[in-house]
């Protein structure tokens, strides 16, 4: 699998500030690798520069998403809210923090982030692309 950018990438060219240095490979290769699903890998073949530009920003774009993510979800995990309890034989139940409803948020906003850089490049075409599928004519 390819990792579409660096943090030199994300620091200087889109201006990303979020993500901690240290941080950034882990979840530039998550992102790269949710690129490639969606795109059924044809960036690897992309070799226009404002295309790969799109999909360097679409990769930042995404790894940022999978950072608030996973710092939300800890935060959930640690702070759980009690619901209920019961002294008699001692029981507590914890609030349901959602995560199902969190992840289908996170995930939306993923698609959302893609869509808004890779849109015009045919990268998300669902059937077989001329552009990106069939070999070059000789």
């Amino acid at each position: 699998m390819r990792q579409y950018t660096d943090y030199a990438y994300y620091a200087d060219e889109y201006a990303g500030d979020e993500i901690p240095e240290a941080s950034f490979p882990k979840y530039a290769k998550k992102a790269s690798a949710v690129i490639d699903r969606v795109t059924f890998g044809r960036p690897r073949v992309v070799t226009d520069e404002d295309i790969l530009n799109a999909v360097r920003d679409a990769v930042c774009a995404v790894a940022e998403c999978l950072y608030k993510f996973d710092a939300t979800r800890a935060t959930d995990e640690q702070g759980r809210e009690i619901a209920s309890e019961n002294n008699d034989g001692y029981s507590v139940t914890f609030r349901n923090t959602g995560t199902a409803d969190a992840q289908n948020a996170a995930d939306a906003a993923v698609m959302d982030v893609i869509q808004t850089y890779l849109a015009d490049t045919g990268l998300l075409y669902r059937g077989i692309s001329r552009r990106y599928d069939l070999p070059a004519p000789v």
